[in-house]
């Protein structure tokens, strides 16, 4: 996901609500394994989130809070069990 802006200046963006309007970007990748035996299955996946904010205090230029860019990640790891009878 990439935030582009707008062609105009704005006091505050905001994609929703609860959003930031500090976000420039952001990516997610979670592949997973899984595998059957019988009535019992067995899951892996692994998630990794991560989105760029800018400094809010800073200049507003074009939408985007372009300066002192910084990453925040988080890293997920799900263990999935099933029976079925």
């Amino acid at each position: 996901v990439k935030n582009f802006g707008t062609s105009k200046e704005v006091q505050n963006l905001y994609f929703s609500k609860n959003s930031f309007s500090n976000m420039n970007q952001m990516f997610r990748i979670s592949p997973s394994l899984g595998y059957n035996l019988g009535k019992f299955t067995v899951s892996l996946e692994y998630e990794v989130t991560s989105v760029q904010y800018g400094d809010a205090n800073g200049e507003l230029k074009d939408g985007l809070y372009k300066d002192d860019l910084h990453w925040v990640t988080n890293n997920r790891l799900l263990l999935m069990t099933k029976f079925a009878f």
